[in-house]
């Protein structure tokens, strides 16, 4: 017996679920367990570099720091590399 394990992005969730409409029970199981347990709690760091790293973060965001979204995140790797964005 082989095990696939995929993650999939929560925008593709409804896609998946209605797919499963044909797939035996078990499957259907499977599928509702491992989107179950993706609904996990708060971000846990685990290794020293993520810890310093989410205790900077979090010091950021108490002193009035702004998280970007990605699109800002993208703009400002495109502004330092002097990469000229379109649109």
């Amino acid at each position: 017996m082989t095990t696939i394990t995929a993650k999939i992005p929560d925008s593709l969730k409804a896609q998946v679920q209605s797919a499963t409409d044909n797939v035996s029970r078990f499957v259907r199981e499977a599928i509702e367990t491992k989107l179950a347990a993706s609904k996990s709690g708060p971000f846990k760091p685990k290794t020293a570099v993520t810890k310093a790293m989410w205790k900077l973060r979090q010091e950021y965001l108490a002193a009035g720091g702004e998280t970007l979204s990605l699109e800002e995140i993208n703009a400002e790797v495109a502004r330092r590399r002097g990469i000229a964005r379109r649109g």
